[in-house]
């Protein structure tokens, strides 16, 4: 099992002990190719140092690394991940790769970085996803395309610690049907849809409603829950490109930066919850109490 540990914001006072850190860990690899200089490490390090998005990893308190995970444009950047030398192989690097590309796949977006050449991490990267898509002089070009909706919410409930039941049945995605052939009751279902609210001054976005299988919506009480004047379905079209899912099987887990969930609250009365889980032919049981935990969505009352 890896060590217990946790991230904290990055502060200038860590720069001098990161930068060491990085020097340890890189020297190697960049010695292998003739790359290492610690004037040019601490100028390169100086100007990544971004404390909007430098992240200082701990165990039992103490620095055991650091990691940068930042937004730039249309995907997500993992750089400067960095562990000290008595944690490598121990499985924490790949707990913590799972927590990130877990926040990644929340958001909808692929992850990308640069590793140098020869250097043994890469083994890690590919282990989780990374695929090579081109090199420069000196690094390796890696980019974790975005895994379907099943195996997203599967790591996003791994990443959780969360436990949980895949069920596999015959492709079907209405919810009287399902809940016959996994054999819940139909109020256990979290029935989920995406739907489209609009006015009101915030403009056009996108609601995820999590209803019991055997309850219909309220457009009103959701408008009036979002400030809008407009309430009504996203289109196949739109709910797909949202979640990666046909109609039948969105999961009721945003998938997409862009959706805000809200979930009637008589669903909240069931011990469990079955649903499907971004295939028509995968759902899977999950307590309440953990879906919430690792959701934390609106709850109100949008069943009619």
């Amino acid at each position: 099992m890896p060590a217990q540990w946790s991230f904290r914001a990055a502060t200038m006072a860590d720069f001098e002990p990161l930068l060491d850190l990085r020097l340890r860990v890189m020297r190697p690899a960049l010695e292998r190719i003739g790359r290492f200089d610690p004037d040019r490490a601490r100028k390169y390090f100086g100007e990544g140092f971004n404390l909007d998005w430098m992240r200082v990893i701990l165990v039992e308190g103490a620095i055991a690394g650091c990691v940068c995970f930042r937004l730039e444009e249309e995907h997500w950047v993992l750089e400067y991940f960095y562990l000290e030398p008595r944690f490598h192989r121990t499985g924490l690097g790949g707990s913590i790769l799972r927590a990130l590309l877990a926040e990644a796949d929340r958001s909808g977006r692929v992850v990308r970085l640069e590793v140098v050449k020869g250097s043994e991490s890469a083994h890690l990267y590919e282990r989780h996803g990374f695929a090579r898509y081109g090199e420069g002089e000196w690094d390796l070009y890696y980019e974790r395309p975005l895994p379907s909706p099943f195996e997203r919410v599967c790591a996003l409930l791994d990443a959780a610690n969360a436990k949980y039941r895949v069920i596999e049945h015959e492709p079907e995605g209405r919810s009287e049907r399902i809940s016959v052939i996994r054999g819940n009751r139909p109020e256990q279902a979290a029935k989920a849809m995406v739907l489209d609210v609009r006015g009101g001054g915030g403009g056009r976005r996108h609601v995820l409603a999590i209803l019991p299988g055997n309850r219909k919506l309220d457009f009103n009480a959701v408008a009036a829950l979002f400030g809008a004047r407009k309430c009504g379905f996203a289109s196949p079209e739109t709910a797909q490109a949202i979640t990666g899912c046909v109609m039948g099987a969105v999961p009721p887990f945003a998938l997409h930066e862009s959706l805000s969930v809200v979930v009637d609250k008589s669903l909240l009365s069931n011990q469990m919850l079955f649903f499907n889980a971004g295939r028509l032919d995968r759902s899977m049981e999950l307590a309440t109490a953990e879906w919430l935990r690792v959701v934390g969505p609106k709850v109100a009352t949008i069943a009619a």
